[in-house]
């Protein structure tokens, strides 16, 4: 029987044309009403009123840091011609998973790892990034801090299947676009032009990883690790536009993404990341500084990023199938990684990693698990992949809800009840 609740998502997503179509002939009304009102407005640079405002943008590297901005304010009407807005936007809210990610992850699970017999080994919990081969201990068990969000745009609908594509989003603690083209040195080094520009490694003092590609959007918030004086937080910045597809007819997703994994060695067990508490950035590159409040229960957030100093170095972690289905990597040798130092993963023997997703509706209205098994290349950090041996395994489970608007009807709406009040 079909999902009374698919159903409801069909009716809404079927009106998206029509939507579309009723907008654009609301621009292309409003286009003439623009071109005569707009010989009537001040020029830019000619305005009447002048006001400033403060914004949190992404910075050089990973950090955020405020940036005072003076808007100017003209008259210019909404939707100029060449406007356009999206068909619809899926704003995807990481959810709560276990407390207890490792070793043996408490429930609820979403995976498992057995060992070279075909036993299970371990439970790997729900909402818990796990990286490295048979000796790795760095990174045993990571739980995704619930409450961070990405947006996706439809970008098109072929019967029952949407396609998302990379979002603007809010800002970059949520869009979902990738990398700039411009580098800088994530570990505070003045690089090549004296604010951290770089090309290698080589301009950031040596530093393996610290020569990247410029942040522009983040995915979720920054992860904390608590493991004592080796105590790190985790920022995770999207190298590519993310994407994928939605079936309503088999509820089935598929997301491609691909991260940096940026790990900062705080060793600031009680509160690996800086927090958001009361307004103010408890620590890290802004301490002191005003932000919006944190995400979840770990209250971490990109406006209170670690030091620069603290810089580690980067894991590249590539979600090219992340989806509601399940994902396997197996090997009977455990050799699950093509030059994997140790055969097994995650701190003991393996010789199948299995991660469980949940699809469209399945965990409540709208609710969603995306679940991988992929593979993590060395990063040319001697501490880290000896830490972490790798290469090696990966294994990622993603709890959250999606939640659908459609801006051009609401945009539409909020035109007609303003030419109505005038």
């Amino acid at each position: 029987m079909a999902n009374p609740r698919t159903g409801l998502l069909v009716l809404i997503l079927a009106a998206l044309p029509e939507t579309r179509a009723t907008a654009s002939r609301c621009r292309r009304a409003m286009a003439k009403d623009w071109a005569t009102s707009i010989s009537a407005t001040p020029a830019i640079g000619m305005t009447n009123t002048t006001a400033t405002s403060s914004s949190t943008t992404a910075s050089q590297g990973s950090a955020t840091s405020p940036m005072t901005t003076s808007t100017t304010a003209t008259n210019v009407p909404a939707f100029p011609p060449g406007s356009l807005l999206p068909l619809a936007r899926l704003t995807f809210t990481l959810g709560g998973g276990t407390t207890t990610c490792g070793p043996s992850a408490t429930p609820p699970v979403s995976g498992q790892v057995d060992d070279l017999a075909g036993s299970k080994r371990l439970d790997l919990g729900l909402g818990c990034l796990y990286v490295g081969g048979g000796f790795g201990t760095l990174l045993p068990g990571t739980s995704l801090a619930a409450g961070g969000q990405s947006v996706l745009d439809v970008a098109g609908i072929s019967g029952l299947t949407i396609s998302v594509t990379a979002s603007d989003g809010n800002g970059p603690a949520d869009c979902t676009w990738g990398a700039g083209l411009g580098k800088h040195c994530l570990n505070a080094k003045p690089g090549i032009d004296g604010h951290g520009a770089c090309t290698s490694d080589a301009d950031c003092a040596g530093k393996v990883g610290a020569c990247d590609v410029d942040a522009r959007c983040f995915f979720g918030t920054p992860v904390p690790l608590s493991m004592g004086h080796l105590s790190v937080c985790m920022l995770n910045a999207v190298q590519r536009d993310i994407s994928g597809t939605v079936n309503l007819l088999t509820n089935q997703t598929k997301v491609s993404a691909s991260l940096s994994s940026r790990i900062y060695l705080t060793g600031d067990s009680l509160s690996p990341c800086p927090q958001c508490v009361s307004g103010t950035c408890s620590g890290g590159q802004r301490i002191g500084l005003p932000c919006s409040e944190g995400a979840g229960l770990a209250r971490t957030t990109i406006e209170c990023p670690p030091q620069d100093q603290q810089f580690l170095g980067r894991l590249g972690v590539n979600l090219s199938s992340l989806d509601t289905g399940t994902s396997i990597l197996t090997d009977p040798g455990g050799n699950l990684c093509p030059g994997q130092r140790t055969p097994g993963a995650f701190g003991g023997e393996a010789s199948l990693i299995r991660e469980n997703g949940a699809s469209l509706l399945s965990r409540g209205f709208f609710g969603i698990t995306l679940a991988g098994t992929f593979c993590v290349p060395a990063t040319g950090n001697e501490f880290l992949d000896s830490a972490a041996d790798l290469p090696g395994p990966g294994a990622i489970s993603v709890p959250g809800t999606i939640a659908i608007e459609l801006p051009a009807l609401s945009s539409l709406l909020i035109g007609g009840a303003a030419a109505d009040r005038h």
